[in-house]
């Protein structure tokens, strides 16, 4: 069914979709949240949540399905796009106990359209400034967390 449906790239717009061809980024970067990988947060209930405790969250939705949200945020260096994506990663697991989907990491990742009668919307967000260096050994966000890496704000 996703097959069909419409599909953007919220962090840019590309000559092919590939990393490597991007045009222009947006300033913002998705995140997915599964509901299989968190089965006891309410993550319908967690958007609002996090939006009063994020103020670099520009938007909070539930995905196609229903049963997961994504998250897109504002970000200060669209250059250091998978560094913030760890930061962002680590923060919503310490502050909120939420296990990030790591597969869509990259700016060129799709993210389905979706409806939500209900959702998160600050048109005011925040660029977000931390970053975590990224390892390519580790290859989730989670590894990246019980490594003990810590926060770097860039400049």
């Amino acid at each position: 069914m996703k097959g069909d449906l419409k599909c953007i790239t919220p962090s840019g717009t590309f000559k092919e979709r590939r990393e490597s061809c991007i045009i222009k980024h947006t300033g913002l970067l998705c995140i997915d949240v599964d509901a299989k990988d968190n089965p006891m947060i309410d993550l319908e209930k967690s958007k609002e949540i996090i939006g009063k405790h994020c103020p670099f969250l520009y938007y909070a939705g539930l995905s196609v399905s229903g049963e997961g949200i994504f998250l897109i945020f504002r970000i200060s260096k669209p250059e250091l796009h998978k560094q913030h994506f760890e930061a962002l990663t680590k923060l919503l697991y310490m502050k909120f106990g939420l296990q990030v989907d790591s597969c869509v990491k990259n700016p060129a990742s799709l993210r389905v359209a979706s409806y939500d009668a209900n959702p998160y919307y600050n048109p005011d967000a925040l660029p977000f400034k931390y970053v975590i260096e990224t390892d390519k050994k580790i290859r989730t966000s989670y590894q990246n967390i019980k490594s003990g890496k810590y926060f770097n704000q860039e400049s």
